[in-house]
């Protein structure tokens, strides 16, 4: 019977009820990832500000990734493109927009929700990835969005909440 207290503090079910920080160090893509084993849910924010939420994660892939000698090396070989994600980009430095203040895409739908500075929001429907990815890196996000997205795909105004 002290078998089982011993399996108890060593597996993974054991440390479901909380999220898992993994610490990143010199890591030249990322940044800093949590894992929340209630909803399978990886968030991954890379240097660059961006942060992606990876759905359906097992918690096996989430260790494997805590321990990988290299985390960007391991998000492209074992997690991009292989899970859905959303895509949140909230305002900071290397955002240059006086409209948009926040981004999130999701790419099982490949709705765009849009929060504006002025506190509107709006879903922006069926946006192919690779229109988010050029968005993402444009020098300015208010100008690529007004040229590609805006009045380009379908608009769903939401209220104000």
């Amino acid at each position: 019977m002290g078998r089982g207290k011993h399996c108890q503090e060593e597996t993974p079910v054991a440390r479901r009820s909380s999220e898992m920080h993994i610490h990143v160090h010199g890591s030249s893509a990322v940044k800093a990832a949590i894992y929340q084993p209630s909803s399978k849910e990886l968030a991954v924010t890379y240097q660059g500000g961006s942060m992606y939420v990876y759905k359906g994660v097992e918690e096996e892939t989430a260790e494997n990734f805590k321990t990988a000698a290299s985390k960007g090396r391991y998000l492209v070989e074992n997690i991009k493109g292989k899970y859905p994600f959303t895509l949140v980009l909230k305002e900071h430095q290397d955002i240059d927009s006086s409209v948009i203040s926040q981004l999130d895409y999701d790419s099982d739908s490949e709705d765009t929700l849009v929060t504006f500075t002025n506190g509107s929001r709006g879903i922006y429907k069926e946006v192919p990835w690779e229109v988010i990815s050029v968005w993402e890196k444009a020098a300015s996000k208010g100008k690529y969005f007004n040229a590609h997205i805006k009045g380009q795909y379908e608009y769903q105004h939401l209220d104000e909440a």
